[in-house]
């Protein structure tokens, strides 16, 4: 079941912010200013909003992105066409080295190796 609290979903596994870091519309106080002005965020950018919130928050692995895509697919959350930063690749996946990251494509249902320096939307998650 999925339960909406101040912005967050609880998927049972797992809490997901309920909009994505795209911070031009986001309002979230816990967000610090100088991200709210970009709708697209390297890597490196994502995970340092994630460490700044704390309390668990971070990039998705590509399982935990694989169940969300389920929920996109319902229309339950909706992910824009755009690639979003994912933390870790699945298990059987090479690394993607130093400049390398994962992305997942929601429209497409794909998943691939992009720069860290590319700017793409992002989603936090956390662990229950």
């Amino acid at each position: 079941m999925l339960v909406k609290a101040k912005e967050i979903y609880n998927l049972g596994i797992i809490e997901i912010y309920s909009e994505d870091l795209s911070i031009e519309k986001n309002s979230n106080p816990n967000i610090p200013i100088q991200y709210r002005n970009r709708n697209k965020l390297t890597f490196d950018e994502a995970n340092n909003i994630a460490e700044e919130m704390g309390n668990g928050w971070r990039l998705p692995t590509m399982k935990e992105i694989l169940f969300l895509q389920e929920y996109d697919d319902l229309k339950i959350l909706e992910f824009d066409s755009d690639a979003y930063w994912v933390s870790s690749g699945l298990e059987e996946d090479e690394s993607m080295g130093e400049y390398l990251a994962w992305a997942y494509y929601f429209s497409m249902k794909r998943r691939g190796g992009i720069p860290k320096t590319e700017r793409i939307k992002a989603r936090l998650v956390r662990s229950i």
